[in-house]
């Protein structure tokens, strides 16, 4: 079995898998993409944090108090992550929200028409305001119908590797052998086109 393929079936297995489990515990398993998230960016902050110690720049104190507003906020997300995940959800909806009732402002204001996508993108946020839980449920399963449907990639990839693996290095040997063929062929045939009329 070719490493390459063997490589691409365990990475579509471990994908499958992962999707899988996430279809079946979404609530679980973004809170736990979540903590891991905040424990990444603590660890960031932090280390921009002694960075920031061992070099005073300009705008010191405003780096050093978003870098502690960082972590604390991590910190509480790690502590909490269902509170963490609604008010991201809360973050991003008011977000959505405003930014899609400028657009709906501006859009009127130039072309005086409806337009439907900010319409629909401020019915979107207020869903999400309202029930947060449902909007983590459905990110988390589409997220693992994505990762499934990766992984089933991964593994028909890793298995069409093995059965053309062969084929697909002979091909590059024969590359080489054609353009080695073809120096010999220019150096060996020198016509006289006036001969052939």
């Amino acid at each position: 079995m070719n490493k390459l393929g063997l490589k691409q079936i365990i990475v579509g297995v471990l994908l499958s898998l992962l999707g899988f489990i996430m279809i079946g515990r979404p609530i679980e398993s973004t809170s736990i993409y979540i903590i891991v998230l905040s424990l990444l960016i603590m660890t960031y902050s932090t280390y921009e944090l002694v960075f920031l110690f061992k070099e005073k720049s300009s705008g010191f104190r405003a780096k050093v108090v978003s870098s502690v507003l960082t972590i604390f906020i991590c910190m509480l997300v790690v502590i909490s992550p269902l509170v963490g995940m609604k008010v991201f959800i809360y973050i991003i909806a008011l977000f959505i929200i405003v930014t899609s009732i400028y657009r709906l402002s501006s859009h009127y204001k130039k072309y005086e028409r409806v337009s439907y996508l900010s319409i629909g993108t401020i019915i979107l946020g207020v869903i999400m305001i309202f029930d947060p839980i449902v909007v983590i449920g459905v990110t988390t399963s589409l997220i693992s119908l994505s990762l499934i449907l990766l992984g089933v990639i991964k593994i028909l990839i890793g298995i069409v590797v093995n059965k053309f693996s062969g084929s697909s290095f002979q091909m590059f040997k024969m590359k080489d052998t054609f353009y080695d063929n073809k120096k010999e062929d220019d150096n060996f045939i020198d016509v006289d086109y006036k001969d052939l009329e």
